[in-house]
């Protein structure tokens, strides 16, 4: 990813108030849509996605258990280049499909089978060429283990189930390495009792084997939660856990929020031992917590904070050195950052908790999740989060209760960090979506519509989302409209540029061209080029979006 030299001296130039504040929104011209031909997709195929480069073009994987696999072609222009159908018929009947991996030149398709009569589990690898997608030699089986914990759910067939999401894939900075991570499924139900035994193997480029080993838990299952995952330069594996208090019926302090106790557990070629290392957040309270690998191999840790028992106040970094994490770096979100596009009520709230504190600011974020960030090959790293939550109502009817799911996704955060964990910008992208599980005559699915999708590209940031159209002149006094989930919207992009000018676009208009799209499932297959799926009433098309190149 690329990023100019000039963001760390604006960063320096300009104060958090003057990003804050720069509240014009300009029309866009980087941003260019371009529809693909109509086409079926194959009939009870599963879509397995948009992979592509720009030396051979796009695919379209659709997976058929039990039957085949068919690669439909397209150039980047998305004109069809005719397909590609691997037969699955030599293939175990009860394999589950674990999906497509991409590790620099190579596409990966990964596969695991269940060996009944010798109770093992296994997990296959085999190769796809990228230009021709016919396999390259043949399957590779490359782990066996006892019984895993996953997902039960249908693999697609008519009556097949099948246990889904028992590996887990975590690529190193610049994916020469993958460490798979699986969970034996427990010995003991209680989990009181239960030490969890965790599968760490490392891979190659080429999916060989470098080591691996089988890590049981230093603390029972009740007593602690597996976060996240990582590998950095060493081949090491690091697991991110929060250990929890004992509970205790008696203790009413018990029941009060207390300081979260988060480690981290290092896992080492060359070792049996696990070490544990403490993540000391001093006197703050941390909300989330995720481990990264930057943009050089360099671990690191970034997550929210609150400075009391609520909400979040900033975002926090630590970085490792090579040997250890150094002190958490503490950065609070404005609060002029905050208090834009609020309603009247959302403002009088905020000055009536100002006027109990019996101080201005301090403005807390409620329900904030970081879901990406992105590390530039400049050193700068980009932190995307969004505002969200659900509820649920049980209604009485006719025969009895009915309980319905109720989804908001509401505002997004940018923010902007050097490599040191420093915020050099925070931007705040107004959002309000809703959806409900009443929609599924209409073909609802969990949150179809709503969130977003980000792409950073020379220096810019791009979001794509589902927005009301009465939004498309909104200033920072102003309260977003709501989207409603499968009921129109328009299909939006804005882009924040390096001096932290916001500009906006609609892309088109769901009702204009009877067609719609899951804005988070946009696939990125060059620098510049993301591909989705737009779904209308018998059409399907391709879409790409093109980020252009700076003026």
């Amino acid at each position: 990813m690329q990023s100019k030299f000039l963001i760390l001296f604006l960063a320096i130039s300009f104060s958090f108030s003057a990003w804050a504040q720069k509240g014009t929104v300009k029309k866009d011209d980087n941003v260019k849509i371009k529809w693909g031909e109509d086409f079926k997709f194959p009939k009870k195929h599963l879509d397995g996605g948009f992979f592509g480069d720009k030396e051979n073009g796009l695919v379209q994987v659709c997976i058929k258990p039990k039957k085949d696999i068919i690669f439909l072609k397209y150039d980047l222009d998305l004109k069809p280049k005719g397909q590609e159908v691997f037969d699955l018929k030599n293939y175990p009947k009860d394999l589950t499909n674990e999906g497509f991996l991409t590790m620099r030149n190579h596409l990966f398709w990964l596969y695991s089978v269940w060996d009944k009569k010798n109770e093992k589990e296994q997990l296959y690898v085999l190769e796809f060429d990228r230009k021709s997608f016919k396999p390259i030699g043949k399957s590779r089986k490359i782990l066996d283990s006892k019984r895993l914990s996953g997902t039960f759910a249908s693999t697609g067939s008519a009556y097949g189930f099948a246990v889904k999401d028992k590996y887990s894939f975590y690529f190193n900075h610049d994916s020469t390495k993958v460490a798979v991570k699986y969970r034996i499924k427990p010995e003991e139900k209680d989990d009181s009792k239960n030490k969890d035994v965790i599968g760490i193997f490392v891979f190659d480029e080429n999916f060989n084997k470098s080591w691996g080993r089988e890590v049981k838990m230093p603390f029972t299952e009740a007593a602690m939660d597996n976060l996240d995952y990582q590998i950095d330069n060493s081949e090491s594996v690091y697991i991110l856990i929060e250990k929890k208090a004992p509970k205790d019926k008696k203790d009413k302090e018990k029941k009060e929020e207390t300081k979260r106790d988060f480690k981290l557990l290092k896992v080492v070629k060359d070792s049996k031992e696990l070490e544990v290392i403490d993540v000391d957040a001093k006197l703050k309270y941390i909300r989330s917590l995720g481990i990264y690998s930057d943009s050089k191999g360099s671990l690191k840790l970034l997550g929210f904070y609150s400075n009391e028992k609520h909400g979040v106040d900033g975002i926090l970094v630590a970085n490792h050195d090579g040997t250890k994490f150094g002190e958490l770096v503490f950065n609070e979100i404005p609060d002029n950052v905050i208090k834009q596009f609020e309603s009247i009520r959302s403002k009088k709230k905020m000055e009536k908790r100002e006027s109990k504190s019996g101080k201005d600011g301090d403005q807390e974020l409620y329900n904030l999740e970081m879901d990406q960030v992105v590390f530039n090959s400049d050193g700068t790293m980009t932190v995307t989060a969004e505002e969200w939550k659900w509820t649920m109502t049980i209604r009485v009817e006719k025969y009895g209760y009915k309980t319905i799911y109720h989804y908001y996704y509401k505002d997004i955060y940018i923010i902007y960090m050097d490599n040191d964990g420093e915020m050099i910008w925070v931007k705040k992208i107004p959002k309000s979506q809703n959806g409900s599980s009443e929609n599924i005559f209409r073909g609802y699915s969990n949150a179809n519509t709503m969130s977003y999708y980000y792409h950073y590209h020379q220096g810019n940031h791009y979001v794509i989302f589902m927005d009301n159209a009465k939004n498309a002149n909104l200033k920072p006094d102003q309260e977003p409209a709501s989207h409603v989930d499968n009921w129109g919207g328009m299909v939006t992009s804005v882009r924040i540029d390096p001096d932290g000018n916001m500009y906006r676009k609609t892309l088109f208009d769901v009702k204009d061209l009877k067609r719609t799209l899951r804005p988070r499932e946009f696939n990125q297959v060059t620098d510049d080029i993301i591909i989705n799926i737009a779904y209308g009433r018998g059409q399907t098309n391709p879409v790409q979006i093109k980020f252009q190149d700076k003026d």
